[in-house]
Order: C-alpha cells, then structure tokens, then sequence
C-alpha cells in the first residue's frame, strides 16, 4: 500500500480448519490494498517468490514452515470488499513443557551442531530458523572465513555444513570446504547454489562435498536431506 491504508489484525477461538475438528486459535492479518492476482494467490508462499524488487521471498516461506511445524495451516486469500487476507490457524494443546521434553519422533535425528554459510542475511534467518526448530546448533556465517573461524571455535564438532558457492565479498563454499575437512575430517559437507549447471552440482564428491541442495529449496527438502545426513552419516577415516 504505497499511498497507505489500514492493517486489520484479530484473534478469536474457533475450530479446526475444516470444520469439523479440535478447537484452535485463528489469527486474520487483513489490509484494504490492491489484493493478490492470480499467480501470486498461488505463489505466495514458494520460496524466494516476491513482488518486490528489493524482496528475498522467504518471509512468508518462514511463516508457513513455523506454523506448519506446530501443526496449523496458514493461507492467503483476497477480501471481497477488497484487499488481502492471510489466515493462521494454530490448534489448542494440552500438552505441558515437560511433556515436550519428554517426547522425541521416532525417527527424528538428535540434535547436532551444523554450520551454515550463506551470505544472504535472511536466507541465514530463516535456515537456522527451521533447524532451530529441531534443536539444532545452527552456527551462521556470511563468508567463508567466518564459517571457517566458527567451526574452528566450536566447543562441539560440526557434524553437517551447509555451505553456498557463491558469496559475494568473501570465500565461498567451494574455497574452505577441503580447510574444513582438514579441521572436521567427520563433517557431512553439502554444496548449495542456484546455479545447476555449476560442475560441482553434479559431481559433488570430485569437489569435497558429499551432497548437494540446489536453490530455491522447500523446507521440506532442506529438513530431509539435513534428518538423512545425520542419521546416515558415519565417521570417515
């Protein structure tokens, strides 16, 4: 809303979803803008999708991921009367704090301490975001000499990288990832780029790394290949 306008925010109790199910909270985010057309209702939260020029397109992305992580749905529609409206619906537990700590998913790997090089502020945000989630130890760096110094730092081995090949102003995935295994010999190494036609992206182990996670990526596949990584992992010689 460039000329301005008004944000409408309510909370009340309701049921589920559909209808049909448990009671829950619903938060309503609404305006009196232009509204959504077509493509950006069914592109609003794709990773790095924005209307902005200046935009990263993962704002909406966190949102979903962290009420999706607590079981609730959250979408976007347009108000008749003109507008945007986002829905967040999140259900009611009656679980206490010490039953969370208590209850572990089956096949959920422990928690470990993972380096993650990206020079882009939000990207970083909203990664150690999602892996905090799951009790990870997220250790962010905007180049490759800082991922380097943090890892070296660390009062606990860095089991899983997450390293971009591409930094601006800086080293890059690909310049410290032989340094690291030097230091971390055990360290799961994972290439991230947006650029699939990069060598390293098809032939990751020539380069160093033991797997690779092209950009834009889902929360669900950066959650799956970091939950296969340290499940699967195994001490290198």
């Amino acid at each position: 809303m460039p000329d301005g306008g008004s944000v409408f925010i309510s909370a009340h109790v309701t049921s589920d979803a559909t209808g049909d199910g448990p009671p829950g909270v619903r938060l309503t985010i609404a305006d009196d803008g232009p509204g959504f057309d077509r493509q950006q209702l069914s592109r609003v939260f794709e990773p790095y999708y924005s209307t902005r020029s200046d935009g990263h397109g993962l704002g909406l992305t966190t949102c979903y991921f962290v009420v999706d992580s607590h079981g609730g749905r959250i979408e976007a529609t347009n108000v008749d009367s003109g507008g945007a409206e986002i829905s967040i619906w999140l259900p009611v537990t009656t679980a206490t704090a010490a039953d969370d700590a208590v209850r572990q998913p089956a096949m959920a790997p422990q928690p470990a301490t993972i380096l993650l090089l990206d020079d882009e502020d939000v990207v970083r945000q909203s990664v150690s975001m999602m892996l905090e989630l799951d009790d990870h130890t997220v250790l962010a760096a905007a180049n490759g000499e800082q991922a380097l110094a943090l890892a070296e730092g660390s009062s606990s081995p860095v089991q899983l990288a997450l390293l971009d090949l591409t930094v601006r102003g800086g080293l890059g995935g690909l310049e410290i990832v032989q340094r690291l295994k030097q230091h971390s010999p055990n360290t799961h190494c994972v290439a991230m780029s947006g650029y699939s036609d990069r060598q390293v992206m098809s032939r990751p182990q020539q380069f160093g790394f033991d797997a690779v996670l092209p950009k834009p990526f889902t929360r669900e596949q950066i959650c799956g290949l970091v939950a296969s990584a340290l499940r699967h992992d195994r001490p290198r010689p």
